[in-house]
């Protein structure tokens, strides 16, 4: 249910409610909501082309052959040991060729399980199996005419080219923390050391040259390092002070390549503590490097679902919506109800189908780090309602649209409104009531909405 259908009682009752299928709700009913039936499922693409249709339940799912492609493409990246840049890359590429396919109507008609990326196979062409199946028909062979010489020759050449590219597809990335982070210096030059420094503080400095294991704290004092660091947050919530010290702590760990539980706790807690204080950046850096640390089968963590669970509303809200297509596809179904996960995706629904009264219906019982992080990107998603209603509607309470926006207070809502420049479209009508005439605001929205949707490297907004 979305904005089109609600016909505010205060706009009149002689104006024609919209045919369109996605409704406002009407104020008056907005306590009676049914709840989505299957909030774990995922959107599919608007258009299927050939789509059969078959059955009810068929008409919503997806061909198998496409899901395990899927799926067989991130498990090869995880053995290949791609790093983060290979990862955007290969998710990227996907997303291309399954938007190819829908626009072309071959979701259902292509070999998915003949299907190759070029980032696993240099010689692959970018396109669907089946626009290129019809060219790779075997022609006859021309009759030979070069001696047995030549014939020998020509074989050891294939050869010598095969094992060429056998090397170059076998090439698998080190996944050591050191290949995330661009210390400055060649990467190969890093070799682990066991570092001597006993000051259990020390501020960050970027590395350009190989690091001097005097200078570099052992896991014993990295320990007492932590403990030290969160206690003074604690007491002072000196964020950039804190910030310094996670980043001198996650360097010294990084070039002594110490991977364990330890080296997730200081992850996960530099992460959470980057979402309160908004810093989406280093936020981005944490999470990104969990993901390789949550990998690792011989390391645990209570807490692998709600950090995952921030990484996908970080990609929602990103725009990197093939990313949790792929991680939605590798979660058991015991993880997929954890209640962390749960929101996460009913939010991920919610957005994807533009459906703006859900999706701040449940941003209004987050709480915690989750409202923190979603708090970093709601004004957008209020941004683009807003973009919505002034498309449907000549005007609106200024009490509804605080309502529906599900701000705080009035504050809020005018702090919101003075910031985007829509206040000169406040008006004041019959009983002293104020409005915004969303027919005269429309142009200045869409403005905004057009920035909101730019990201920038870093992934912030």
């Amino acid at each position: 249910m979305s904005y089109n259908s609600v016909t505010p009682r205060t706009l009149g009752a002689n104006r024609q409610r919209p045919s369109s299928s996605r409704s406002l709700p009407a104020p008056e009913k907005r306590g009676i909501l049914p709840e989505p039936t299957s909030p774990n499922l995922l959107p599919l693409p608007k258009s299927q082309g050939s789509l059969p249709s078959t059955t009810k339940s068929e008409e919503f799912s997806l061909p198998k052959s496409l899901t395990r492609f899927v799926t067989n493409c991130h498990d090869k990246a995880i053995s290949l040991k791609f790093n983060n840049d290979k990862l955007l890359e290969m998710q990227d590429q996907l997303r291309q060729l399954i938007e190819k396919s829908s626009k072309e109507g071959k979701v259902w008609t292509n070999d998915w399980s003949k299907q190759q990326l070029p980032i696993f196979w240099s010689g692959a062409r970018f396109d669907l199996y089946e626009n290129i199946a019809p060219h790779q028909e075997k022609k006859p062979l021309k009759k030979r005419t070069f001696n047995d010489g030549d014939a020998l020759s020509s074989e050891l050449s294939k050869k010598a080219r095969a094992q060429r590219f056998e090397r170059e597809l076998s090439f698998k990335p080190s996944t050591s923390l050191h290949n995330y982070h661009n210390d400055g210096f060649p990467k190969q030059k890093l070799a682990p050391l066991v570092g001597t420094c006993m000051n259990p503080l020390k501020n960050y400095f970027r590395l350009t040259s190989e690091p001097d294991p005097t200078k570099v704290r052992p896991l014993n004092i990295l320990r007492q390092s932590l403990q030290i660091v969160l206690e003074k947050y604690k007491k002072d919530g000196k964020y950039t002070y804190t910030c310094d010290q996670f980043k001198s702590m996650r360097q010294d760990l990084r070039v002594q390549n110490i991977e364990e539980e330890f080296t997730v706790q200081v992850y996960e807690a530099h992460a959470k503590i980057a979402i309160e204080n908004k810093d989406i950046g280093e936020f981005n850096q944490c999470q990104t490097m969990l993901t390789v640390l949550y990998a690792n089968k011989g390391i645990y963590s209570p807490h692998k679902l709600e950090y995952l669970s921030y990484k996908i509303l970080y990609q929602i809200f990103t725009n990197n919506m093939d990313s949790i297509f792929g991680l939605r596809l590798k979660l058991r179904k015991d993880e997929i109800s954890n209640k962390f996960i749960d929101n996460a995706l009913k939010i991920f629904k919610a957005v994807t189908s533009s459906n703006y009264h859900e999706l701040f219906r449940l941003y209004s019982f987050t709480t915690h780090t989750t409202r923190k992080l979603m708090d970093c990107f709601i004004d957008n998603e209020r941004v683009k309602a807003l973009a919505i209603i002034c498309r449907s509607y000549k005007s609106l309470s200024l009490e509804y649209v605080l309502s529906e926006l599900r701000f705080k207070n009035e504050n809020d809502c005018m702090t919101f409104i003075t910031s985007y420049k829509i206040d000169t479209f406040l008006e004041i009508k019959g009983e002293q009531k104020v409005y915004l005439s969303t027919e005269r605001a429309r142009d200045t929205i869409n403005g905004f909405l057009q920035k909101v949707k730019k990201i920038d490297i870093k992934g912030q907004v």
